[in-house]
Order: structure tokens, then C-alpha cells, then sequence
């Protein structure tokens, strides 16, 4: 999962004790998770890139398949087999 250009990223409830986030790109959020230490319990791989770090094909179209470049593209097989280069 992708979550990008965002004020909060993931808003991750106070009241919520087993939270879990895996496997997620952050990208141009002003905070990528709300969650503290105590109701965040699993934050796997998460990715946080960087301003200049390529993301999607193009976006603004509809196109979300990894950019040429994005480290996103180390997962493009999870994404979709068949998705274009």
C-alpha cells in the first residue's frame, strides 16, 4: 500500500490497542502514521521515501503501477503479475 502526500498518512485510533500496518510506502505525508508506540503494535516493512524518489506511472491519470526507478518496483510482482515496465 502506497499512501502519499497526505496531512496524516495513517490515522491510527487512541483507543486502538493491536493496530497493525505492514508493508507500506510512505511518501510526501506531513506525518505518516498517527499511531504511538503503544497502539501501533506491527509496523512491517514499512518504505519511507524520499521527495526526489519516483512513485507511480502517472498518477494524476489513474496509472499507480511503480514508476521506472520507484522502489516500489522491488515489489511490482506483489502488485500484479502482469504490470507494465
Amino acid at each position: 500500500m502506497s499512501v502519499a502526500n497526505l496531512n496524516v498518512g495513517i490515522q491510527v485510533s487512541a483507543a486502538s490497542s493491536t493496530t497493525v500496518v505492514g508493508t507500506t510506502a510512505y511518501s510526501g505525508n506531513t506525518i505518516n502514521t498517527s499511531a504511538t508506540v503503544d497502539n501501533l503494535t506491527n509496523n512491517t516493512h514499512p518504505m519511507y521515501l524520499t521527495a526526489s524518489d519516483p512513485l507511480f506511472v502517472d498518477a494524476a491519470a489513474g496509472n499507480f503501477y511503480p514508476a521506472e526507478g520507484s522502489p516500489l518496483s522491488t515489489v511490482r510482482w506483489i502488485l500484479s503479475p502482469t504490470a507494465p515496465a
